[in-house]
């Protein structure tokens, strides 16, 4: 057998205050920033069908992994037949550092290595058609909550 009992009073009123709410600096889940929409994108169902296959090397995949209070972050884009990963330091998450740290990161590799880059939809790469031509590389972005 259970007993149960439900908290009431005083007792009841400390428990909750040991719950997690909801951080109201954060947005809510499914909200976005007006600045974060990203314009003339490729999405991943107009790439080449040798990037799926992943037998030619010059397609890359990047994504972005951010430090604690977002105080610094690495880029790390990865070639997908070789599976090569560069790590590229960054001062914060903003488009235009993200921006020269691919061009940065890429810039050394031979054209023929440079064909395609995916992401995702984070408003970091909002500065992908600036990319696009410094590199000579076709930027792709992923589906909207699904980064596959």
């Amino acid at each position: 057998s259970t007993i149960r009992a439900l908290p009431k009073g005083e007792l009841k009123k400390d428990l909750l205050s040991c719950l997690r709410h909801e951080n109201k600096k954060r947005k809510a889940n499914g909200e976005s920033k007006k600045d974060s929409i990203l314009q003339d994108i490729k999405t991943i169902h107009k790439r080449p069908a040798e990037v799926q296959e992943r037998k030619i090397p010059g397609h890359w995949e990047a994504d972005l992994i951010k430090g604690k209070d977002n105080k610094s972050s690495i880029a790390t884009p990865t070639e997908r037949n070789t599976r090569l990963c560069i790590l590229a330091t960054l001062p914060d998450a903003k488009a235009e550092s993200v921006r020269k740290a691919l061009a940065e990161a890429l810039k050394y590799l031979p054209a023929e290595l440079r064909k395609t880059l995916t992401y995702d939809c984070g408003h970091e790469m909002s500065e992908h058609k600036i990319l696009e031509e410094d590199l000579g590389i076709d930027v792709y972005f992923c589906d909207p909550h699904s980064p596959w």
